[in-house]
């Protein structure tokens, strides 16, 4: 009885502890939250004056071809960008895995993409990529590849590819960094065993490496999906939305409405909208992955 009694005042003493920040993080999570869920419901005459509007601002937004046109260049943005660095993350990793002799110095080089401000790399991608003096071009012109300079950055549907190429290499070493860390919990033992049974590579990581890693995998997709999907920087320096609005994402369509036509409740009907999709794209992870939610 008086362990039942120690214990029982163990864990109230723990629950006091932790009390204060679990107080602490409902307030930074749920406080921003619910006032984006407020201001979503208002209307603004300028930036001071707002009156309930109700759902007002959800069927303006539903309304607008510029919302549906922006949402779906932003998924074909996000499909391509998950697409290239997960299947490009995941070759890493099982490089990085199998690679014994400079282990850390390759490990190390394969991070610097990430371990750059994406501003930085965006900035360096777009000298690199300029039509008349980037060295991309020149490259590919002293190789003989190309015969002229591609316009990478102002040229059309090209322009789309070379932004989700620049998204999905930044997030690549990330990827590749957790993936690895999950390879390496996997027991040798296993592998070992499944070579004696005759399993081939293919079945080895069909049946062994893949269900393994499924938790790294959920976690690599998600955040870096919900990533994907706010990136705004990168478009700001390599295009700015162009030409004309071929490479506008949802998170221009945001900022816009509320910095530019000072509309706040549209602004925040759209994050919340982006948010549901976020949550959504979650859970589709998690059920082809099989995960308990």
């Amino acid at each position: 009885m008086f362990k039942e009694i120690k214990k029982l005042s163990d864990s109230k003493f723990a629950i006091m502890l932790i009390l204060p920040t679990l107080i602490l993080l409902l307030i930074i999570i749920f406080y921003p939250f619910i006032n984006l869920i407020t201001t979503s419901l208002l209307s603004y005459d300028n930036i001071l004056v707002h009156s309930f509007s109700g759902l007002k601002n959800y069927n303006l937004v539903f309304s607008d071809q510029l919302f549906w046109q922006d949402l779906r260049r932003s998924l074909i943005y996000v499909f391509g960008s998950v697409m290239i660095f997960f299947i490009s993350g995941f070759a890493v990793a099982l490089s990085l895995h199998k690679i014994n002799r400079f282990n850390a110095i390759l490990t190390g080089i394969s991070l610097l993409p990430w371990a750059i401000p994406p501003v930085t790399a965006a900035t360096m991608w777009r000298w690199s990529l300029n039509s008349q003096y980037g060295i991309v071009n020149d490259i590919l012109q002293r190789l003989c590849i190309i015969s002229e300079p591609i316009r990478w950055i102002t040229g059309g549907n090209i322009t789309m590819i070379t932004l989700i190429f620049v998204d999905a290499w930044i997030r690549i070493p990330f990827t590749a960094l957790i993936l690895l860390a999950g390879l390496k919990t996997i027991p040798q033992d296993i592998y070992e065993s499944a070579s004696i049974d005759g399993a081939g590579p293919i079945q080895k990581f069909t049946y062994i490496t893949l269900p393994n890693l499924k938790y790294p995998i959920s976690i690599v997709l998600i955040l870096q999906t919900m990533f994907a999907f706010r990136t705004y920087d990168i478009l700001a320096i390599l295009t700015g939305g162009g030409p004309g609005r071929e490479t506008e994402l949802l998170v221009k369509y945001v900022l816009d409405s509320a910095f530019k036509d000072y509309q706040f409740g549209i602004a925040s009907a759209v994050s919340i909208v982006m948010i549901v999709i976020c949550i959504f794209s979650s859970l589709i992870y998690w059920k082809s992955l099989k995960i308990e939610v």
